[in-house]
C-alpha cells in the first residue's frame, strides 16, 4: 500500500520545488539567477547579512508599534479617568445644588414675569458652575461651551439655546418679551443638561 502511494507523492520533486521557491525568493531580492545548487547556498552565505538586518529593522519596527500602542491607550484611559473624576465629583455635590434648583423651579412657577427672568439667569449661573467644574476653562459661560467637544456634552446645544435667551433677557432688559409657558420651556433646556450630568 505505502509503495502505491509513494507512486502518487514524489518526494523528491516535492523538496526539490521548495528548493526553487526559496532559491527565487534570494534571487528576487539579490538581483541575481539561482540556477545550480551550490550557487543559492553561496548567495545564501554572501547575504545572509543583508536579510539578517531587514530582519532586525522589522523586528524594531514592530516593538516600536507595540510601545506606541501602549502609551497611547494609557493616554485613552488617563483621560477618560479624568472625565469620570469630574462627573462623580459634580454626582457628589448634587445634593447642594438640589435646593438650588428648588429654588428655580418655584420662581419659574410664579405668576410674576420677573420672576421667570431671574429663574433663567439663576439656572444659567447654575450652568456656568457646572461647566467649570467639569474644567472647561473661558473668559464666560459662552467661551466655556465652546471648548467642549458634543461627544462629551450630548445637551449641549440646549445649553447654547437656553443661554442665548439668558443673554437676550440681560442685555435687552425689560424690552426682551417672555411668556411662562416660554420660560417654563428654557428651564427644561436647562433640565435637560443637569440631569445628562445627575446635577439634579
Amino acid at each position: 500500500m505505502a509503495n502505491d502511494y509513494n507512486q502518487f507523492i514524489n518526494l523528491e520533486y516535492f523538496f526539490y520545488k521548495i528548493y526553487q521557491f526559496f532559491a527565487w525568493i534570494f534571487s528576487f531580492f539579490t538581483g541575481s539567477q539561482s540556477s545550480g545548487d551550490g550557487n543559492f547556498w553561496e548567495q545564501l552565505l554572501r547575504y545572509g547579512n543583508f536579510f539578517k538586518a531587514i530582519v532586525e529593522l522589522l523586528v524594531v519596527l514592530f516593538l516600536i508599534g507595540i510601545i506606541y500602542s501602549l502609551i497611547r491607550t494609557y493616554e485613552i484611559n488617563k483621560e477618560e479617568r479624568r472625565k469620570l473624576s469630574k462627573i462623580l465629583a459634580i454626582i457628589d455635590d448634587a445634593p447642594v445644588h438640589n435646593e438650588r434648583w428648588e429654588a428655580i423651579l418655584r420662581q419659574v412657577d410664579s405668576d410674576n414675569s420677573g420672576d421667570w427672568r431671574l429663574a433663567i439667569i439663576e439656572a444659567d449661573n447654575m450652568l456656568d458652575d457646572m461647566v467649570k467644574k467639569l474644567g472647561y476653562d473661558g473668559e464666560d459661560l459662552g467661551e466655556r461651551l465652546k471648548a467642549v467637544e458634543p461627544s462629551d456634552f450630548f445637551g449641549l446645544q440646549s445649553a447654547w439655546e437656553a443661554h442665548k435667551i439668558r443673554n437676550q433677557i440681560v442685555h435687552e432688559g425689560a424690552s426682551f418679551q417672555i411668556t411662562k409657558a416660554e420660560a417654563e420651556r428654557v428651564i427644561d433646556l436647562y433640565k435637560e443638561v443637569f440631569r445628562e450630568f445627575e446635577h439634579i
